[in-house]
């Protein structure tokens, strides 16, 4: 996949990273370590309701662009500061960034709407 095609294939414009939050939970990571959890979030951003699987640690590696053996040993770390539910990796600051753009593009089209109904009538009442 090019670069371009990842790009639009986001499904959040953006994801907001408290910088105070991620390098206190970067301070004890070596830098396998912190490039494999920026991948995960960015994966998890990507496509906020595909499922990752903690147990399966070859398609982990594979997302963390790590081989097998360099997963196994960062696996404990990275995975501390994801929520994992019945096997399924979540991370609760994409989840909130995507509820929010989400609420933030519904209420966006409501206003739309309803100015482009308040445009028609204010047409249909103009007499000339």
């Amino acid at each position: 996949m090019r670069v371009a095609d990842w790009v639009t294939a986001m499904r959040l414009k953006y994801v907001q990273i408290d910088t105070r939050e991620f390098l206190i939970e970067c301070l004890t990571m070596d830098a396998d370590e912190v490039g494999a959890y920026l991948l995960l979030l960015l994966k998890l951003a990507n496509n906020p309701e595909r499922k990752l699987l903690a147990t399966d640690h070859e398609a982990l590696a594979r997302v963390t662009h790590t081989s097998n053996v360099q997963w196994k040993r960062i696996a404990d770390q990275v995975l501390s500061h994801f929520s994992i539910k019945k096997d399924v990796i979540t991370c609760p600051m994409i989840s909130d960034q995507f509820a929010k753009q989400s609420y933030i593009s519904a209420q966006r089209c409501k206003a739309g709407k309803a100015k482009k109904k308040n445009k028609l009538l204010m047409e249909d009442n103009v007499q000339w």
